[in-house]
């Protein structure tokens, strides 16, 4: 873009030189044909006046004659005694210079005749006007023609100075080229490597997004599915010492507090919030469950659990039919599960994918 906008401008500013160029040249035409006009206009005028000035020297030549031969002719009609006093009188240098200017003054006369007749004036004070005009405009176009060359001078110059940089742009504009056009496919490649790992990242932030949403449902299942249970509280046996009695007393008091916990808490969104619910709860049940079972216990513990995975496998398979509650029984408390239908279950975990959903929106 660069180099395209540089070609450009020097491109406009050649365009611009060559109509000043034009225009010039233009000028310099009609001055140079104004100029030749006028010169063959005096050209003429001046042969004329060399015709009339040599056909009036041709008559003062004659009229000279004439006259020399009619003072010759004279001369021998007057008395011989009069020749020296003639001779002895000297012509006076003011009537000479007197009848030199009366001489020049009727050529001027005679020219100025001449020169009317073609410019056109009734008298001598407008023919004076009238070439003090064509002096005055021959010196204007003189200054004219010199100013008008300078320029084109300063044109020509700039031409070439314009030329030499556009001959240094296009042999450094060619190589620069070739290089664009060879990283033009490796700016493509990386690009299209570029577009791959954005729509890797959007893919894996996507799976990552169901990720935890499949993690929060399965957290809130789990939940859901630690229903609370009444523990026992813990006996002191003989012989305990006291750090044993304080950890059982606190273990009550946990045990305490959780049992304050219904089935029907809140729905919590937050991960961390449902990881800690399920911990606790998994706490619990694992103090509960902690104490000594016997192989009655073991094998009724194990028929319940067995019975759960069939009712569970049977209604995941063929559905439509609610589960058995099924209750464990131990000496000294009982727990007891399938409080919570799995309908209710799938209802709340849809209700939390909802209200996500509109959260990330």
């Amino acid at each position: 873009m660069y180099f395209d906008g540089v070609l450009g401008a020097l491109r406009d500013d050649q365009r611009d030189q060559c109509r000043v160029i034009y225009h010039t040249t233009l000028m310099g035409q009609l001055a140079a044909e104004n100029l030749d006009d006028i010169r063959k206009k005096y050209s003429l005028m001046t042969g004329d006046v060399w015709k009339n000035m040599r056909e009036r020297e041709h008559d003062l030549e004659e009229v000279r004659k004439r006259a020399e031969d009619v003072w010759a002719y004279a001369k021998s009609l007057v008395r011989i005694e009069s020749d020296t006093h003639l001779l002895s009188k000297e012509e006076d240098p003011s009537e000479k210079i007197e009848r030199e200017l009366q001489q020049q003054i009727e050529e001027l006369h005679n020219v100025f005749g001449v020169i009317q007749k073609p410019l056109l004036v009734l008298s001598h004070e407008e023919l004076l006007k009238r070439l003090e005009d064509q002096i005055h405009q021959t010196e204007r176009l003189n200054k004219m023609y010199k100013y008008v060359s300078k320029e084109k001078d300063e044109v020509l110059q700039k031409k070439n100075h314009a030329e030499l940089i556009l001959t240094q742009l296009e042999y450094s504009v060619i190589p620069t080229t070739a290089k664009y056009k060879s990283e033009k496919k490796s700016f493509k490649e990386k690009m299209e490597v570029e577009k791959r790992r954005e729509l890797e990242s959007i893919q894996l932030s996507q799976k990552k997004g169901d990720l935890i949403t499949e993690i929060r449902m399965a957290l809130q299942n789990l939940a859901s599915l630690l229903i609370c249970c009444k523990a026992k509280a813990p006996t002191i046996q003989k012989g305990q010492n006291k750090g044993a009695m304080l950890a059982q007393q606190e273990t009550a008091q946990e045990l305490a507090a959780a049992q304050q916990q219904t089935c029907e808490e809140p729905i919590e969104s937050n991960v961390i919030k449902l990881l800690g619910l399920v911990s606790r709860k998994a706490n619990v049940l694992l103090t509960m469950t902690n104490f000594d079972v016997d192989d009655n216990m073991r094998s009724h513990i194990i028929g319940v659990y067995q019975k759960y995975l069939d009712n569970y496998y049977a209604n995941y398979y063929h559905g439509g039919e609610e589960e058995d509650e099924i209750g464990m029984a131990f000496d000294p408390e009982s727990v007891e599960v399938g409080v919570i239908t799995r309908a209710q279950i799938k209802a709340r975990s849809k209700r939390i994918i909802y209200e996500q959903s509109k959260k990330d929106q």
